[in-house]
């Protein structure tokens, strides 16, 4: 009876079989597997296919080769000419991410939420006049980049990317931002330079993991207050637009090390400003700011001020007490010999534009 029982135990304490142990594994580190980069190369290995970098080749179209890597991760097809991809891509269940970059794509095909492994898609430098909705219902997505293309609108199903980011949508058509871009409760990275924005939605105050916001070259001449609810920023770029003030809320932005606003239509910078005493570099040249406030003697780790181009005749004596300041920009502006006299001996150890 002893040795039945031992035989019983032995049998639950036998190693996994192969097939079941499979399941468990994880997948196979993208950093140690070779790359690619040459068709006929891969077609030698289709099964040890993850990482295929085709970026520069010429291509008359989408290789029909490449749906046969099964097991295919990372495809870079930048700069090849193509001008579309095949509905047979959705083979490819395995690919995280994929560069389509500088080609001449018009469109994408429907079916292509199929990819749900996707986390990373460039679609930047092509020829897009819209949005395919497809994008919209890969959830994985951490990178969605749709730079310099022919977009006119930004669809309201954006907000459906809850895990997106990085978002790019730089250098295209927009004129106005879903209040549905509040939905994006992971992006940190938001860039919508160059297009013709002439507002914010109220909803941009929800993103509070953003870090960069990057909205030069629109026509924004409002922000709205809810901009200070974007608890996490760092990096805020307003430079070309049609600002006439920034909104006081602008002080609740406890986390900025950056704020850039030059070339707008500034006539001052609201007192608040003085509360970002995490604020190192201050852009507001090209204004028409006639007077700096008080306040600014508060951003106790600033390091750069720029305020070139301006209308001021003097500044606040008080600005000794910058003691990081390092570099102050007063260059084009109506201060005379004896303010510039004075500034230079109250601040010795500061490099001086005039």
């Amino acid at each position: 009876m002893r040795n039945f029982i031992l035989l019983l135990v032995s049998c639950f304490l036998l190693p996994i079989p192969e097939a079941i142990s499979q399941k468990q594994t994880s997948e196979p580190d993208l950093t140690k597997q070779k790359e690619f980069k040459t068709l006929k190369e891969a077609q030698a290995f289709p099964d040890k296919v993850y990482r295929l970098n085709l970026s520069g080749t010429e291509l008359s179209a989408f290789p029909s080769e490449i749906l046969r890597f099964k097991n295919l991760q990372v495809l870079n097809l930048r700069h090849t000419g193509i001008n579309g991809v095949p509905p047979g891509i959705n083979i490819l269940i395995n690919l995280r991410e994929l560069d389509l970059g500088q080609n001449k794509i018009t469109g994408l095909f429907r079916g292509m939420e199929t990819l749900t492994a996707l986390v990373s898609i460039d679609l930047s430098e092509n020829q897009l006049d819209s949005i395919p909705a497809t994008l919209f219902t890969l959830g994985n997505l951490n990178v969605l980049k749709l730079n310099n293309n022919r977009i006119t609108v930004l669809p309201s199903g954006i907000g459906k990317l809850k895990n997106l980011e990085a978002l790019d949508i730089s250098f295209n058509m927009l004129k106005r931002i879903p209040e549905e871009i509040g939905q994006l409760e992971h992006l940190k990275s938001f860039r919508c330079i160059q297009n013709e924005l002439d507002g914010l939605p109220a909803g941009i105050g929800k993103l509070k993991k953003l870090d960069i916001l990057e909205l030069e070259k629109n026509k924004l001449s409002i922000l709205p207050v809810e901009l200070g609810g974007m608890s996490a920023l760092r990096e805020l770029y307003l430079n070309e637009n049609q600002l006439t003030a920034l909104p006081a809320e602008i002080g609740e932005l406890l986390t900025l090390e950056v704020l850039s606003v030059n070339d707008n239509k500034l006539s001052g910078l609201p007192k608040e400003i003085g509360k970002l005493k995490a604020l190192k570099t201050l852009n507001a040249g090209s204004n028409e700011i006639d007077q700096l406030p008080v306040e600014l003697v508060g951003l106790e780790a600033l390091q750069f001020l720029e305020v070139d181009k301006n209308q001021l005749e003097t500044i606040a004596p008080d600005m000794t007490r910058l003691k990081k300041l390092t570099k102050l920009v007063l260059a084009k502006n109506s201060i005379g010999t004896a303010e510039r006299d004075r500034i230079k001996s109250s601040l010795p150890s500061v490099q001086l534009v005039f």
